[in-house]
């Protein structure tokens, strides 16, 4: 406002320069400005999202979220990460995700019960390419999920930690173009779950209580670590790393043992666990009948079992060592002390909190912001909401 001549230069400002001027700024500033004009009280609405984090507390109607994701979406948000941290179990509509612009999603439910953060219905996500899942349970439906991920076309990279299937002891698994997946901590209720991503590059399987059914004939990358059955449909001819590491061995036998190593037998880096060996040595007569099957071996590594072992002295057995060789002559040997590994688990942990802390602290990217206030004025509903953008 020009006091001198009373002419309010900044309401004079057409849209398109005001736009330019917001694109710089975060949104939270872009909010703030509204109080210099009253023709700008509403522009921010109409400002373009990159990325959003919206946190619900305590109780929240389906309305409210609705309004929330309706103006995420409708601000073309390419990321959004929604945590729900409620006090009662909720059955979540996944019918409100609907974008165009969307490519990731997370999406955190409640940790106080397995079963108190259930997926219902399902989403239209068509440009989405990373997912990641934790603390949920999936609705029981006649295909056990498949739908679900399916009308997320060009899903490229998929997390699922913490999770159940409501009603079902299994688990399926299927898309055409995803490449990475990584499954952690599967609910003791489940005892089968099948994956077929003809397309599945990396795969990670940690901490399952179940029976693990694998179709992915393009896999190069595998991460195991769990005490039950891996089984491949087929042979894993573009393998190349694998870092095995079983628990328990009640559920291995010599016949299964000999048909995961010739299912894996293309691999060039293996890392194996101390328990694994010792269980290949007790079935060594059923699975020395057939050569070894490693030809295209570079590195073996052998590591302990765990890092707060009291006994530190590492035994292995030669025949089993040079079994696993015998195809490969050229390929190295590196036993792994107890000293080693656990400084390796020591730094892995580190790094994963230095990248924690990071991300909390990150700066804004454009028309990004931590955002936490009243929207009634905006939005109908909206004045119990936590919404932060990053």
């Amino acid at each position: 406002m020009d006091s001198r001549q009373h002419v309010d230069r900044l309401s004079m400002l057409p849209d398109e320069l005001i736009h330019k001027i917001f694109t710089f700024t975060s949104l939270k500033y872009a909010i703030q400005t509204t109080v210099l004009s009253s023709r700008w009280r509403s522009i921010w609405t109409s400002i373009d999202l990159y990325s959003a984090r919206l946190s619900l507390y305590g109780t929240v109607r389906e309305t409210l979220v609705k309004g929330v994701l309706h103006y995420a979406f409708s601000r073309n948000v390419q990321e959004l990460t929604v945590t729900c941290l409620l006090d009662d179990p909720i059955n979540f509509p996944l019918h409100l995700f609907r974008s165009q612009s969307l490519n990731y999603l997370g999406l955190t439910g409640s940790n106080r019960g397995m079963f108190s953060f259930v997926l219902v219905s399902t989403w239209d996500l068509p440009a989405l390419t990373t997912l990641r899942l934790d603390h949920v349970t999936f609705d029981k439906d006649d295909d056990n999920g498949i739908a679900l991920f399916s009308n997320c076309t060009n899903l490229k990279s998929l997390t699922i930690s913490d999770f159940a299937v409501k009603e079902s002891k299994t688990f399926t698994l299927s898309h055409p173009r995803l490449s990475n997946l990584t499954l952690e901590d599967g609910h003791w209720t489940l005892n089968d779950v099948s994956v077929v991503a003809p397309q599945l590059e990396n795969l990670t399987i940690r901490s399952f209580h179940s029976h693990h059914l694998i179709t992915a004939p393009n896999l190069t990358t595998l991460c195991f670590r769990s005490s039950y059955l891996l089984q491949f449909s087929t042979n894993m001819h573009s393998l190349e790393k694998v870092d095995f590491h079983i628990y328990s061995a009640h559920k291995w036998t010599g016949s299964r043992i000999a048909t995961l190593l010739q299912q894996i037998r293309s691999v060039k880096f293996l890392t194996l666990n101390l328990k694994f060996i010792k269980l290949l040595f007790s079935y060594m007569e059923r699975v020395f009948r057939q050569p070894s099957p490693f030809t295209n071996l570079k590195s073996l590594k052998i590591h302990p079992d765990r890092v707060d072992k009291e006994d530190k002295k590492v035994n292995v057995s030669t025949q089993v060592i040079k079994y696993l060789l015998a195809g490969s002559p050229t390929a190295t040997f590196t036993m792994i002390s107890y000293e080693e590994f656990k400084e390796q688990q020591q730094k892995a942990q580190a790094f994963a909190n230095t990248e924690s802390r990071m991300d909390q602290r990150k700066p804004p990217v454009k028309n990004a912001t931590m955002l936490k206030i009243q929207l009634s004025d905006c939005l109908n509903e909206l004045d119990t909401i936590s919404l932060t953008s990053s």
